[in-house]
């Protein structure tokens, strides 16, 4: 899916890895001493591959979907809250 010049999940809706990266380099170009700094969190979904293996991936899909939900429902100003799947 694309909205604008930026690509998103099309599972999700959550943003994709090049937004990531556009948002950090956006941040760090901003970013002076006087005016603190920039956080980034990683999650991860401990033993993801074994709903995926065990239950299928409609399962795991179901699982993504429903945390993504959740995620987007906190986001706040200029956060960003992407999947990056590896």
């Amino acid at each position: 899916m694309r909205r604008g010049r930026h690509f998103y999940d099309p599972l999700t809706g959550l943003s994709e890895s090049g937004l990531v990266q556009d948002r950090l380099d956006q941040c760090l170009a901003r970013l002076q001493p006087s005016n603190g700094g920039v956080g980034v969190l990683f999650m991860d979904l401990d033993d993801f591959k074994a709903i995926n293996d065990g239950k299928g991936h409609r399962a795991g899909d179901e699982l993504l979907v429903a945390v993504s939900s959740r995620l987007q429902e906190m986001v706040h100003g200029d956060e960003t809250w992407p999947r990056i799947g590896w």
